[in-house]
Formats: C-alpha cells, sequence, structure tokens
C-alpha cells in the first residue's frame, strides 16, 4: 500500500534533512581550522584532571556500562570525573550512588544549535581534557567537545564494502545514528565490528584501549547494597519470584504483554505456590493495572512504590527474576540473580547473558525475521519486517505462556519444588 505524506511531514524532514548538512560543514570547519591533533603519546594519567562521560543511556546499558566506569575511576583516581545525562533514573538515581563519577549534570538532549548553547557552554566551562562518549550517547550539535584535547567513542564505519547492496540503509542509518559525526567528532576511534558484534561490557572496556587502562569485567559496584537506607526485607519460605512486565511504550516492541505475566504467573502459582511480586517504575502503572484486573492469585505489586536503588534491593531477595529484554534484568544478572529474559525483536549477543551464563535462561522464537532491530535502526525496503513495521510483532505475540512456563519448569524445576510450600 502506497504511503502518502503531507507537505507539513516533507518539509520537516527537508528541513531536517538541511541542518544535518550543515552541522556537518560546521563541524568540519571546527575540526580542520580549529582543533589541533592530539597524540597518543600526550596521553598520560598525570595530565588528565577532568573527564567528562557522556553517557546517556537506559538502566541496562548504563549497568553493563559499570564495569568501564569503574576501571576508568581506579586509572584516573585524582581526575574529577563528571557524568553527563539526560532527566533518567540513570542519572538521578544510579550513577550517584554508585561513586563511579564525582558529579552528575542532568541535561536534555539538544536537538537545536539553539537548545545546545547552553550545554556547549557548560561543557566549555568544564575545562576537560577528556571525554568519553558512551555508545549509545548523542554527539549531535555538541560541538564543544571538538574543545577537549581527548576524545573517545565508539564508530561505525561509515561505507563498509557490504553496504553497496543497501545504500538506502545506511545513508538513514548515517543520519539518524549520528555515525558521520562521531566520525567528525572523536580522535580516537574504536571502530565497531557489526557483524560479530562484542557484549556490551566488552564494548564499554574497550573505550579504555587508548588510555593505557587495562580494564576489568567484574562488576564491583554491588547494586544491591545501593539501597543501604531501605530496611531488610522478610524471608520468604516459598520462592520468591520477581516479575518486570515492563511497558508496552518502549521502543523497539520488545515487551510481553501483561495478559501473558499474568497466564506465567497464575501457572507458576499453582504449581510451585510461588510468591510473585511485581517490579517497575511510574510508566509501567498502566500495566500493573492489567495485571490486576486478570490476577486471581496473592502477589505483591511494588511498582512505582521503591526507588531505583529500592528497586534493586528487592530483586536481590528474588530466587528468580523474569522479565522481558529490560533494564532490570540486566540488573538482575549483575546481582548473580538467576533470571529469565524473554527477547523478541532485540538480540542477547550484545546486551544478553555476560555473567554466570549457567544461572540464566534467555528463551525467543526463532524467526527467521528476528533480531530486526540488530542495526540499531529499521531496515528500509519493501516486505522487510522490522519492529517499526511489522504490525503484529510475531517474535513476542506468538511467544506463548505455555511455552515459557515448560521452559521454566524444565531449567528451574528443582530450585522451584525445593521451595515449595
Amino acid at each position: 500500500m502506497p504511503s502518502f505524506q503531507t507537505l507539513s511531514v516533507k518539509m520537516s524532514k527537508i528541513g531536517r534533512g538541511a541542518l544535518w548538512i550543515l552541522n556537518i560543514l560546521r563541524l568540519s570547519s571546527i575540526r580542520i581550522f580549529f582543533v589541533p591533533k592530539t597524540e597518543k603519546s600526550l596521553i598520560n594519567a598525570s595530565d588528565v584532571r577532568n573527564i567528562l562521560i557522556v553517557g546517556y543511556a537506559a538502566i541496562g546499558d548504563a549497568i553493563f556500562l559499570l564495569p568501564m566506569l569503574s576501571s576508568l575511576r581506579k586509572g584516573f583516581p585524582k581526575a574529577h570525573i563528571v557524568f553527563m545525562a539526560n532527566d533518567y533514573p540513570t542519572a538521578n538515581e544510579l550513577i550517584p550512588a554508585t561513586g563511579v563519577s564525582d558529579e552528575v549534570w542532568v541535561e536534555e538532549i539538544p536537538h537545536t544549535w539553539k537548545e545546545s548553547q547552553r550545554v556547549n557552554t557548560r561543557i566549555r566551562s568544564g575545562n576537560f581534557d577528556l571525554v568519553i562518549v558512551a555508545p549509545s550517547s548523542p554527539v549531535r550539535f555538541l560541538d564543544s567537545l571538538l574543545s577537549i584535547p581527548i576524545r573517545v567513542g565508539h564508530c561505525r564505519r561509515i561505507f563498509p564494502i557490504s553496504s553497496l547492496k543497501n545504500l538506502v540503509f545506511y545513508l538513514h542509518r548515517i543520519f539518524l545514528g549520528q555515525d558521520f559525526e562521531r566520525f567528525l567528532s572523536l580522535n580516537f576511534k574504536i571502530w565497531i565490528d557489526e557483524p560479530n558484534s562484542e557484549h556490551a561490557v566488552l564494548k564499554g572496556l574497550s573505550l579504555l584501549s587508548p588510555l593505557g587502562i587495562e580494564g576489568s569485567s567484574e562488576m564491583t559496584t554491588r547494586l544491591e547494597s545501593l539501597g543501604r537506607h531501605f530496611p531488610p526485607g522478610e524471608k520468604h519460605p516459598s520462592a520468591r519470584i520477581g516479575i518486570h512486565i515492563g511497558s508496552e511504550k518502549s521502543q523497539y516492541s520488545k515487551i510481553w504483554s501483561a495478559k501473558n505475566w499474568v497466564i506465567l504467573s497464575r501457572m507458576l502459582y499453582r504449581k510451585y505456590g510461588v510468591d510473585i511480586c511485581l517490579l517497575g517504575g511510574p510508566d509501567e502503572k498502566p500495566e500493573s493495572l492489567i495485571f490486576a484486573h486478570a490476577a486471581d492469585f496473592p502477589y505483591e505489586d511494588l511498582i512505582a512504590k521503591r526507588t531505583l536503588p529500592e528497586t534493586f534491593s528487592e530483586i536481590s531477595r528474588c530466587d528468580l527474576f523474569l522479565a522481558s529484554d529490560t533494564g532490570l534484568s540486566k540488573a538482575a544478572m549483575a546481582m548473580q540473580v538467576p533470571t529469565v529474559t524473554l527477547y523478541g525483536p532485540t538480540s542477547p549477543r550484545e546486551l544478553g547473558i555476560f555473567w554466570d551464563p549457567q544461572k540464566h535462561l534467555e528463551i525467543k522464537l526463532n524467526l527467521s525475521c528476528m533480531p530486526c532491530v540488530l542495526g540499531g535502526i529499521r531496515k528500509e525496503g519493501f516486505g522487510v519486517l522490522n519492529y517499526m513495521n511489522c504490525g503484529n510483532h510475531p517474535c513476542m505475540g506468538h511467544l506463548s505462556p505455555d511455552n515459557v512456563f515448560a521452559a521454566i519448569s524444565t531449567h528451574y524445576r528443582r530450585e522451584l519444588e525445593a521451595k515449595k510450600s
């Protein structure tokens, strides 16, 4: 079916394209005429006094970034580290509680030059010697980064040879993914090998290689202790199963429906007598109401009743944690709580199990279109399924509670029956 766009939509796209071209020209001129080159020999721990982390990231991304941040803190013990991110639990609750930075700047992502003026002025005032750009962080309109001598971040090759067969897709990605801006802004690039993309923990640690720091993938931050002012909970004689339903408004359409979680929870309660506990943030209240309407078994609803550090403490008390591909599932993995994670549009290769793989279970269908967001944005072309246009999302919709229950029973039967009330 042909698609039709209004004149205002077309003009908006033309305007964004023109703004992108002007920004590229501006970055190029600054890079060529005003930015001195930094040699690798100049990177010395004693010379680095102020460090900026451009760390815009979701909760799961930030958790997998923590080993790099801890290693950076150890490598530059006397440096003043600033973590900059948007108004999100990552910046407001997670990073401040970990101690991996001395200061947190909460700054929304600028979308125009006018919006970026204040952020760029603040960055220049920091007199930073080093900036590390996290994998998911934006760089568009942050021309102040070019004032920092050492600029490290990941970069995808603009035109790999194989891209010629899908030129439109790569051109689209360069624009939306800000690849070209990264290419111009960074002077120490960590190239991403997309066909064999490594896990996010290792990808984060690779940011330290230009700095001569040998990072450790060990999770030194104890997430369960971040809510230390939270009183200890009661011990559960039955197996305690935490569930993160997630919000159906989540990006990538990767969330299993609340109704399916109800059916699965009922099966687990009737078979093993488990204690069900729902965890999550304020955005997930609509899903908790759907769950409450259909549930005919006892459960505890802690959604939006705990801060993020307190939620980590609650997860640490669980015998098993169930979720779609969400940040709280990564938190459970980091705390060595056994997990069951459901995957659809996303891939566990980069954001899946890393520590103690024998403790965790990944469940997904084997559809030819999975995972459809591996490239980061939608693929172009007629008939190509992806999370933005496939409509019914069979990767999650066809994953039945019966299949998930059977997989859990096979993998965790002994542990669940041992605590059966």
